[in-house]
């Protein structure tokens, strides 16, 4: 019951022209975001270049899949 009304009275203030939400920081949550995302993707790499050299350096080139 709160949820619809809450959603009611949200729709009421975006009809009026109302701007919902906090833009007032977008471009500071984007650019840390970002960050985050590399420093994890970072993070991933260094997890996964070892299993990856390591099959590389024992010859295996590709994996064969199952064809049906």
């Amino acid at each position: 019951m709160i949820s619809e009304r809450t959603k009611a009275a949200l729709a009421s203030r975006k009809t009026t022209g109302m701007k919902l939400g906090n833009p007032t920081n977008t471009g500071e949550a984007a650019a840390k975001g970002r960050k985050i995302s590399i420093r994890e993707a970072d993070r991933f790499a260094q997890t996964v270049l070892p299993i990856i050299d390591s099959i590389q350096r024992s010859g295996i080139t590709s994996v064969a899949w199952p064809l049906p």
